[in-house]
């Protein structure tokens, strides 16, 4: 893992709930992060150039534990699309999917997901 691989935070006031070193618990200078996300990668043959994202926090909009594989970029010939992703949900509501594009029948080169 890599410095540039990584970056960590401390959510702030949005209007409706305060700061993280608003609480009255918690440090005016305090540097505690509260956010984190990395990427990790395995350099093998099979996972070369698939990155492994980590995300966790405090306070964040939804409350949820999963797992997302990004897949290698798909070929330039249907345009740019997002990559095919398998995720895996811990909780709340437990569930493995798989995110892929593929070409509509017919002629045209029309992709949908």
């Amino acid at each position: 893992i890599h410095l540039d691989d990584g970056v960590v935070g401390q959510y702030g006031a949005d209007g409706e709930h305060e700061a993280y070193r608003q609480h009255s618990d918690v440090p005016d200078d305090s540097r505690t992060p509260t956010y984190a996300a990395a990427v990790l990668h395995v350099e093998n043959d099979r996972w070369r150039g698939v990155p492994f994202f980590i995300k966790c926090g405090k306070a964040l909009n939804e409350r949820k534990a999963e797992v997302r594989v990004q897949f290698r970029d798909t070929t330039p010939l249907f345009g740019h699309l997002a990559r095919n992703e398998l995720v895996v949900r811990v909780q709340p509501d437990e569930a493995i999917y798989l995110k892929t594009h593929a070409k509509l029948p017919g002629l045209e080169t029309t992709v949908a997901m």
